[in-house]
Order: structure tokens, then sequence, then C-alpha cells
């Protein structure tokens, strides 16, 4: 069979898969749910059935893994646990039906892209990258000669590969580059690693803590436990499972080349509970340029973030969500702050390096190299201009013999 009918048969599946889910659906939908008469092994009984649609959802569209995570930790004590699975059904449906909506194929994206990735151009993965801009931001980018934080940002991502970026982004691996360099205290302690989720011994872990694959971004691929006694093991190591499958790499949904050569790992961190604030300072050469403040960026939260130059004036501006209703006051650790983050960003044109303030200090959380995967909702073009003066593009660098291969007039090598 050709690619594309694999690929046909496999949105065919899909389809299939989702017309199945509905049903399952609308079954529990024609159950009557007394708050009263209901009692609560039936309940347990339906959420369990419920859980294992979320479980086969995440399974099949990794797209959807925020909202995913909502309904997953769908939470409201003012109802009955009756009517909390009654507004969890409704939640998942929802997004079930916006599925068929989609374009072709949408939802098997990094399948797809992991199948026919060696037959793609960096001339056609950048096409592929101007789609994306022009559905996510509604202009058309100069990746060429670019100016804005976005278009440099998706330079970067085309056009400069170094193994370190790889290193720095494994979540795994980022942990020993920053131990070696700062010291370990000041990383989150890792508690395991696995190839595989039937490789945990959940026993040997304690109450609260945080699984992660080494290749999410953002808020992809993380599961909080605060309570391991609810975990349903069957499904977590479903999860788990999925998300290292390797079309569930960042890259092959966005061509973020430093994704592309991790080896894919499940991670279990210590639970960070006494989180005070999050600092996310863009840097370009080694030196930061600007920086956010969000309360907390953990699935599932209510986060503000504010925007501030480095003598902490606030910026005029929001991203994503809104600012605080407060003022944020400059904490006594700053000067801290910056050293770290100019030690860790010189070797880089460009990293945003994210740090948390605990009880008991800093904490590297992440080095970030593609925000928002070069597709931020800057509030203006002027603001993502603004944004971009700084990043300085270096010379083109490239080391995967497939880019150089499909590129004749790409003539740098590294």
């Amino acid at each position: 069979m050709s690619i594309f009918g694999k690929l046909f048969s496999a949105n065919s599946q899909f389809q299939a898969e989702i017309t199945r889910l509905n049903n399952r659906i609308n079954t529990l939908k024609k159950l009557t749910l007394d708050p009263i008469k209901t009692s609560n092994a039936e309940i347990e009984t339906l959420q369990s059935k419920v859980d294992n649609i979320v479980a086969i959802l995440g399974g099949i569209s990794g797209e959807v893994d925020s909202e995913l995570s909502r309904i997953d930790h769908f939470s409201d004590l003012t109802n009955s646990p009756a009517k909390q699975l009654e507004s969890r059904l409704s939640a998942i449906e929802k997004r079930v039906a916006t599925f068929p909506k989609r374009p072709p194929f949408y939802d098997q994206l990094r399948m797809f892209t992991y199948m026919v990735d060696k037959e793609f151009s960096i001339e056609q993965k950048k096409w592929f990258i101007e789609k994306q801009c022009m559905r996510a931001l509604g202009y058309f980018p100069n990746i060429d000669s670019p100016k804005s934080f976005n278009e440099k940002t998706n330079w970067y991502k085309l056009y400069y590969q170094d193994d370190l970026i790889t290193k720095c982004i494994d979540k795994y691996l980022f942990k020993e580059h920053v131990g070696d360099i700062i010291g370990y205290d000041s990383v989150v302690p890792l508690l395991g690693v696995w190839d595989n989720a039937r490789e945990i011994d959940f026993d040997k872990l304690p109450q609260q803590f945080v699984l992660k694959s080494n290749w999410g971004s953002g808020s992809r691929h993380i599961l909080i436990v605060k309570d391991k006694s609810k975990l349903n093991l069957d499904q977590v190591r479903f999860k788990l499972n999925n998300w290292i499958q390797p079309w569930e790499n960042v890259y092959y949904h966005t061509f973020d080349w430093g994704y592309k050569n991790i080896k894919p790992k499940i991670i279990a961190e210590e639970f960070v509970a006494d989180k005070i604030n999050e600092y996310r300072f863009f840097c370009f050469n080694g030196l930061p340029a600007y920086f956010s403040v969000i309360n907390d960026s953990a699935p599932g939260q209510r986060a503000y973030r504010n925007y501030y130059d480095m003598d902490w004036n606030l910026l005029p501006l929001t991203i994503g969500v809104g600012n605080s209703d407060l003022p944020i006051k400059k904490p006594d650790n700053f000067d801290e702050m910056v050293s770290i983050c100019k030690t860790l960003s010189k070797p880089f044109p460009h990293v945003r390096v994210d740090l948390c303030q605990t009880k008991n200090g800093l904490l590297v959380e992440e080095l970030t190299f593609y925000t928002g995967s070069g597709t931020s909702h800057y509030p203006s073009i002027e603001w993502d201009n603004k944004f971009g003066e700084p990043f300085i593009l270096p010379e083109k660098r490239i080391i995967s013999g497939e880019d150089l291969s499909r590129n004749d007039d790409l003539k740098v090598v590294v």
C-alpha cells in the first residue's frame, strides 16, 4: 500500500473510532442519574467508564491533550457526584463533536508527518510553518527576512541545529546539563526514569509526584499526582505509553527541530507544592532582555502573566492570559535570577530560561527555545516586532543529513 493509501486508511480508522466513542457517550447519557437514588458504587462505575473514554481520546488525538487534561481533572465541589459526572460527560461530548469538523488528517497530523518527514525539504517545511502562522496569527510570515519574534522563532526552528539544544529540551538530560553547570539543587529532583510505562513500580513512588514524557511541550504530557491511591494504573500506563509513541514528538507537529532526535522516556519528578511564582526570562546571546511572571502554569490552573523589562517596569500588554490584579513585588533574589539566566543562556542565540521561586529557593524548570512554536498571540504586530528586536539571528547551521540531502542550496554544514 502506498504512503497515501496508509494515510487514508488511518483516517478511516480514526473516524470509525470517533463513531464508537459517540455511541458510548450516548449510551451513558441515556442513564437517569438521580442524585438521591443513585448509589456511590453506581456513580463510581460510570465514572470509570468516562475515565476510559478520556484515556481513549488521549490515545487517538494528541491535539486536544490540554483540553482532555482539564476534563480529566474536572472537579466541582458544589455539585453532587452525579452532577459532576453529567458535567464531565457534557464536556467530553463537546470535544468529540469538534473532531469531524477538522480538516482531513488533522487529528492524526503527527503520525502522518512522522511517516513522510524524510520526503520533506526544508522549503516544504517552511511552507507548512507559514500555513500554521496564517491560521494562528492571521498574517503571512516573512521567514526569509524575519523581523518579528514569531518570524525569527520559526527561522530558528528551520535553520539553526545544535545538539546541545536537543539535550536541553530533553526533560531528562536537561537536569544533568543544568546540574553540572549551577548545581543539582537547582533542578526539580528526579524520582525515576523509564523507557516504558510497564516498567514503573508505583509502590516505590511517593503519594505525590509528577509524571512527564521527556519530549512534551507546554502543558502536554504532564500528569500531576496529588494522591497516588486514586490512580487507575491501567489508564495511567495507557496514557504514558501513548506519550512516547514516535509521532507524539512535538517535531512532527511543528517542525521544532530541537525535539526531533530526543529518545523518548517517561520521568517522575518530585511534586513542588510550595511554588510561589514562575519567572520566564527571554535571553539572547547570554543576556536577558525581558521576562514574564506567572503565578502557576500547571494544567488546569488559572494563571496571570505580567511582562516586564529588566528594570522591573510592567509592560502594557497581555499575551494569552491577563495581568495580575495586584502589583507584584520585585523578589529579593532577582539579581540571582539574572545571574543564572546569563550563565545558562550563554551558548545560545536565544533561549527562554524558566525559573520558579519556592520557599527553599530557586529552581530551573526548563530551557525553552521555541516559545509558542512561533505562533504566540501578541496584541499587535508592533509588539511582535518589538519582542523580536534583541533576537539577532546567527548564521545558518544545518547538521541533519536528510535536510542537507534534499536541499542542494544549503551549503552550511557543521
